[in-house]
């Protein structure tokens, strides 16, 4: 899949106002790092911020993952290596 430089424009201008609590919500994380597949903090911060953002998360996909449907044909996956 291509995204276009108009959709990372797009991405960049809905980010800008989030900015400061995507950088807090990378270094939280940070700074409590867990083992490969014992994620649960994590997947629990994850989780706490999709219900922030008015999703439904379903979680303890396949051990510690988290999914939420946008409800859109196009959906988004994050996934930490």
């Amino acid at each position: 899949m291509t995204v276009s430089t108009l959709e990372i424009e797009e991405l960049e201008r809905a980010l800008e106002p989030r900015i400061e609590s995507l950088v807090a919500f990378r270094r939280d994380l940070h700074r409590h790092p867990e083992l490969s597949n014992h994620e649960a903090r994590t997947a629990g911060r994850v989780a706490e911020r999709l219900v922030a953002a008015g999703y439904v998360p379903k979680t303890a996909i396949a051990g510690h993952g988290v999914v939420a449907d946008r409800g859109v044909e196009r959906p988004v996956g994050a996934r930490e290596p």
